[in-house]
C-alpha cells in the first residue's frame, strides 16, 4: 500500500526542483498542485465547511483542480462533502498508481503541520530550507510577492522557520526530514539520495536526469516565476542577497534567527537594523502568529 508523502517549504526555497527531481523516482509520484487540503479539507478541521452544499457546487470556478487529468477531477467533485470521504478522497487521489508513496507539494502546508498530522498521523514530510535572505529576494521578484513589502516577507518566512522547525520533529518524529536548497544544488546526487534513503528507497538515476525523464508539474500560469523548474539545476544559484537585498531586512532577519542560520552553514553579515523596519517586522510576525491562534485545531 502506497504511504503518503507531502513537501513543503517557504515559497521560493526550491520546493519545486525537489519535486521534480523525487517525481522522476520509479516509485514516487506528485500530483500537480491543487491546494486541496487547504481549500477543502481544511475547513472541514476547523468547522467552518459548508455542509449545506456539494463539493462540486462549492468548487466551480477552482482552476486549480483543472491541473488534475479529467477523471481525477470528476473522481474527487463527487466525494461527499464531509471530513472523512474529503480526507480518504484526497489520499485516493494520491496514491492511486500503487507506488512507494503517493506525493503532494504545496508551500501553504507551512501553515498548517498540526492539521496535516490530525488528518493523516503517518504521512512524511519533507520541509525545505534556503537561506532565508536569498527567500526574501526571490519572493519579492515574483508577481505574487512584488506587492508586499521586504520586511513583510522576511517576517514570514522567520516566522513560520521558526515555527516549524520545532513542530516538525515534534508532531512526525523520524518521518520529518529537512532538505537545504543550497546542498541540493551544490551536490544533488548526494542529497537527494539522504532523502530516498531516509524513505527507504534508493537511488536512481534519473532523479538527475528529471527534466527528461519526470513529467512537467508545473501549470501553465506557474511557468512564468518557476522558468528554471524543469531545467538543468544551476550550481551556484545562491548568495544572491549580498549585493541585492537592502542591508537593513538583512539585519532584521539576522536578528532572529542568526544563531539558528549558522548552524545550518549561512554565514551572518553583521549588518545592523533600523529601528522603525523592527516595529513593522514584529507587527507581522504578530499578525502571523495571530492567524496561527485563530487556525488552531481544538482539543
Amino acid at each position: 500500500m502506497s504511504k503518503l508523502l507531502f513537501l513543503t517549504g517557504i515559497g521560493r526555497s526550491g520546493t519545486t526542483l525537489l519535486q521534480q527531481m523525487l517525481h522522476a523516482h520509479s516509485q514516487i509520484d506528485f500530483k500537480p498542485e491543487t491546494h486541496f487540503f487547504k481549500t477543502y479539507i481544511l475547513p472541514q478541521l476547523l468547522g467552518k465547511a459548508n455542509k449545506n452544499s456539494s463539493l462540486a457546487n462549492i468548487a466551480k470556478g477552482d482552476t486549480y483542480l483543472n491541473r488534475l487529468e479529467k477523471k481525477e477531477r470528476e473522481q474527487i467533485l463527487e466525494l461527499p462533502n464531509t471530513k472523512q470521504a474529503l480526507e480518504k478522497g484526497f489520499e485516493n487521489l494520491l496514491t492511486n498508481r500503487g507506488l512507494a508513496y503517493g506525493a503532494d507539494k504545496d508551500t501553504e502546508y507551512v501553515r498548517y503541520f498540526p492539521h496535516l498530522k490530525n488528518a493523516y498521523p503517518d504521512l512524511s514530510l519533507i520541509n525545505m530550507l534556503r537561506d532565508p535572505r536569498d527567500v526574501v529576494l526571490s519572493r519579492k521578484k515574483t508577481p505574487w510577492g512584488a506587492k508586499r513589502s521586504l520586511v513583510f516577507h522576511a517576517a514570514e518566512y522567520v516566522y513560520y522557520f521558526k515555527k516549524n522547525r520545532r513542530e516538525g520533529p515534534n508532531l512526525f518524529g523520524e518521518r520529518y526530514h529537512e532538505v537545504q536548497f543550497e546542498r541540493l544544488i551544490e551536490n544533488p546526487k548526494e542529497e537527494v539520495t539522504k532523502v530516498l534513503n531516509a524513505l527507504g528507497l534508493t537511488f536512481e538515476e534519473s532523479v538527475l536526469d528529471y527534466a527528461k525523464h519526470s513529467n512537467s508539474l508545473i501549470a501553465e500560469d506557474e511557468k512564468a516565476w518557476k522558468g528554471n523548474a524543469d531545467k538543468p539545476i544551476l550550481k551556484g544559484n545562491s548568495n544572491k542577497w549580498q549585493t541585492e537585498l537592502d542591508k537593513g531586512v538583512i539585519a532584521l532577519i539576522e536578528s532572529e534567527i542568526g544563531e539558528e542560520m549558522q548552524q545550518l552553514g549561512y554565514p551572518l553579515s553583521g549588518y545592523k537594523y533600523n529601528t522603525v523596519k523592527k516595529i513593522e517586522f514584529k507587527a507581522v510576525m504578530a499578525a502571523f502568529a495571530y492567524k496561527s491562534r485563530k487556525e488552531a485545531l481544538n482539543g
